[in-house]
């Protein structure tokens, strides 16, 4: 069996795993030959290839023999103090000379500065020092890591034509503290990143006799965007597994099979990845990861937006994500990483973006909501007032409602927080929906056929609470067994369902013909009132000594008359007008207390007139008496009234004040019917408004 090609978890600079990195050793090599620059910067995320580089780097230059090294990793020396990491350089340094190693006690410092100038300012001998893991010195706050900073600046323009130095960081330059950028600000600098497609196609290359479909390889960029490590790892992989038929081309389901193995193998050093990003940048990390669009990770309405803002541009500058628009993770395995064992973060690390707000949440927490209930409410809703997306926050209020058994109000803010895909409140949302469902099976709606349509509603509003239910667990079986006890329920009244149904389908049909009947009969009652059946005129006063006498159209048609008397009391008629159709005449009374008016004397004075009719609702014409008094009456006047029809038959004549039924008379009957009916319509849709009001809100 073959020997693995590949390299995982160490350097792998002098082998056969180190492709690429040409725009990087070219630089170094020039550095080396220039006699005016004494050191150059390598920096980049963790895992891409720095130590690698300094150990091919070193590799090369022991071959020329030309360089003694000085390989100092600072990883396993963070705890040194001054003098420590002076008397070992020291030490180093002599080795390498050939000389010997002093020997000093306390505050070395100085006595190494004499000895540095002693041996080396002066030195034919070409040193180069390769400073690893430098950040544990140049992120350090402790004052014995500035120091060290402060005698290595003193140390490094030290004879730069034979003195050299090259240091590795795993950060971005503009991370660092102050002192650590005027370390570096005269230095050339160089980013450590992704190896190039054509790297890639060269590290495949060394798994012959394996072969590698261009779908293989392709797939292969695809998971990883050229990542040293991740590349590394996964060729290591898929070579272990194609040892079983190495005749066999590498397609692009090799590859998915040893992917999620490799992802398996990389959880410890994405972890220390993960923990070396700030807050903001695993909140934009895992929004990112699960595939959010920057207006869903960020929100306008954030008060942290800015931030954010800021913690996306720092994975762009690590060159994690793409820039815009797509703002995409680069690598896959470890985008997969991050929602497989973060995906739930994104909220939990949000709601600590605004420490003001996540300090009220926990005093609330610690209240024991159920206990405190009002107050923790108070403290919740001053947290959402600070930081309104908090998630623990609203999760919390949900909880205190429901408490307080308000449970719409509950279901409200957790239906609001699923909608945002945030699948953890799934479980408090079917506690809450099943609770709702159950306050209205122990509260049902009195019995009786009125409030049948109440039962009802109460019922389909159950019904769609245990849907929902089943709509986030379709296996929830308390929601299964309310629907079966509901579909019991309706089966058991099905004849009242059926009169129900019947009664809303024809509800509005019938009504309206009743409606219409009743205002049928109304207006025809009214309009048999407003016409009376024989003769009767209303007065009224016109002046104080004139009085008018109109006729009534009678219902009673064709009535003819042969003679009509008036008679007053007090005695003071002066003289009568009579109006007929369009004629007017105009007599003088023989008696201040009556006048008889006959055929005779009509057709005397319209010889045209060929009979004397009363007018009815199918003739009208206009027929009144106007009465002139001798002078003011200090009374009301009687009036009296008697009249023979053209067969000398009395016919009932009535003479009274003005009512209120000659309203109706203006309009005919059929008009009053039509108007009836629109204010039963009314009076109906108003009953029926204040009885849908009437239903207690109990959940």
């Amino acid at each position: 069996m073959s020997t693995n090609p590949y390299r995982v978890g160490g350097p792998v600079g002098g082998t056969p795993s180190f492709v690429g990195r040409q725009d990087l050793l070219g630089p170094l090599q020039s550095m080396l030959a220039d006699e005016q620059r004494h050191a150059l910067l390598l920096w980049g995320q963790r895992r891409m290839g720095k130590s690698s580089v300094l150990q091919h780097l070193q590799s090369q230059l022991q071959a020329e023999n030309h360089w003694l090294i000085i390989d100092l990793d600072w990883q396993s020396r963070a705890e040194f103090t001054l003098d420590e990491v002076l008397k070992e350089l020291a030490t180093m340094i002599s080795l390498e000379l050939e000389i010997s190693s002093p020997d000093w006690g306390i505050g070395v410092w100085p006595q190494f500065w004499d000895w540095w100038t002693a041996h080396l300012a002066q030195s034919s001998a070409h040193l180069l020092f390769l400073e690893d893991e430098f950040e544990v010195i140049a992120t350090g706050d402790p004052p014995q890591k500035r120091e060290i900073l402060k005698c290595l600046m003193q140390l490094l323009p030290t004879n730069p034509a034979r003195i050299k130095w090259v240091f590795a960081i795993g950060c971005h330059l503009d991370s660092l503290p102050k002192e650590s950028r005027a370390f570096f600000g005269h230095m050339e600098s160089r980013r450590v990143g992704y190896l190039e497609q054509e790297d890639i196609t060269a590290l495949i290359e060394l798994s012959k006799p394996v072969q590698w479909s261009e779908e293989g390889k392709q797939r292969l960029w695809q998971k990883t965007a050229g990542h040293p490590y991740f590349t590394q790892s996964l060729c290591s992989d898929i070579w272990q597994h194609s040892q079983a038929s190495p005749a066999v081309d590498i397609r692009p389901s090799d590859v998915e099979q040893s992917f999620k193995h490799s992802l398996r193998s990389a959880d410890s050093i994405l972890l220390a990845f993960w923990d070396s990003l700030s807050t903001a940048e695993q909140v934009v990390a895992v929004g990112l990861a699960q595939g959010k669009t920057w207006d869903k990770v960020a929100p306008r309405t954030l008060p942290v937006v800015h931030e954010l803002e800021r913690a996306r541009d720092s994975l762009i500058r690590w060159q994690l994500v793409a820039p815009a628009p797509s703002y995409q993770f680069r690598v896959e395995i470890i985008r997969c990483w991050i929602v497989e064992n973060h995906g739930a973060d994104y909220q939990t690390g949000l709601d600590k973006l605004v420490p003001a707000a996540q300090t009220i949440y926990e005093v609330a927490e610690k209240l024991q909501p159920t206990v405190y209930a009002k107050v923790a409410e108070q403290l919740l809703e001053q947290v959402l007032i600070l930081s309104p997306h908090h998630f623990a926050a609203r999760r919390l209020l949900a909880r205190v409602w429901e408490e307080q058994r308000q449970l719409a109000k509950a279901r409200q803010k957790l239906e609001e927080l699923h909608q945002e895909g945030i699948l953890n409140v799934q479980d408090d949302l079917i506690r809450v929906l099943l609770a709702q469902a159950q306050v209205m099976r122990d509260h049902p709606p009195p019995q009786g056929s009125r409030q049948y349509s109440q039962r009802s509603k109460q019922e389909a509003e159950q019904r769609a609470l245990y849907e929902r239910v089943l709509q986030l667990d379709p296996q929830n079986a308390q929601a299964h067994a309310g629907k079966q006890q509901l579909n019991k329920q309706r089966a058991e009244r099905h004849w009242e369902w059926q009169l129900n149904h019947f009664w809303q389908q024809f509800f509005w049909p019938l009504s309206l013909g009743i409606m219409a009947l009743i205002a049928l009969v109304l207006a025809y009652g009214l309009d048999r009132s407003a016409f009376p059946e024989n003769m009767v005129f209303e007065f009224a006063k016109e002046t104080e000594t004139r009085y008018i006498l109109k006729s009534i159209p009678s219902s009673t048609p064709s009535l003819h008359l042969d003679e009509v008397k008036l008679e007053l009391l007090p005695s003071l008629l002066k003289s009568v007008e009579l109006h007929y159709d369009d004629r007017k005449l105009t007599l003088s009374t023989m008696s201040p207390s009556s006048f008889t008016f006959t055929k005779d004397l009509l057709q005397r004075a319209w010889p045209d007139q060929p009979s004397f009719a009363y007018p009815d609702k199918t003739h009208e014409f206009k027929f009144e008496w106007q009465l002139e008094l001798s002078q003011p009456s200090e009374s009301v006047p009687q009036f009296n009234c008697t009249a023979l029809s053209e067969q000398k038959a009395a016919v009932p004549c009535e003479i009274k004040g003005a009512g209120f039924l000659q309203v109706f008379r203006n309009l005919p009957w059929l008009g009053w019917a039509l108007l009836i009916w629109g204010l039963e319509i009314i009076l109906v849709l108003m009953i029926q408004g204040l009885r849908s009001v009437e239903r207690d809100e109990r959940y």
